[in-house]
């Protein structure tokens, strides 16, 4: 589901998927966007969200590893893609 008041959100959407042929090329175009978004090498913890979704993705602020994870979902949802963040575990003892 793609919150409300995400306008901005999908105005970006549809900018960066209009020349796709298909939902590869959808999927590549928001990956590539993405990845040239300025990276929080300061962030306490890369598994934390450490800014505003929204900021972060119209480039105005640094971001996490799981800050990129929701943007992704976020945007291919937005493009009509079914995806999910999915997180893995940290080794150690069970609590």
């Amino acid at each position: 589901m793609i919150p409300q008041g995400s306008g901005e959100l999908q105005s970006l959407t549809a900018a960066l998927t209009k020349s796709a042929e298909n939902d590869f090329d959808k999927a590549s175009a928001i990956t590539s966007y993405l990845q040239n978004l300025e990276y929080d090498e300061l962030a306490e913890s890369a598994r934390q969200p450490s800014t505003d979704l929204n900021r972060y993705i119209i480039g105005a602020l640094p971001r996490t590893c799981i800050d990129f994870a929701s943007a992704l979902t976020l945007i291919t949802r937005s493009a009509g893609l079914q995806s999910r963040v999915a997180t893995g575990y940290l080794p150690g003892e069970y609590n």
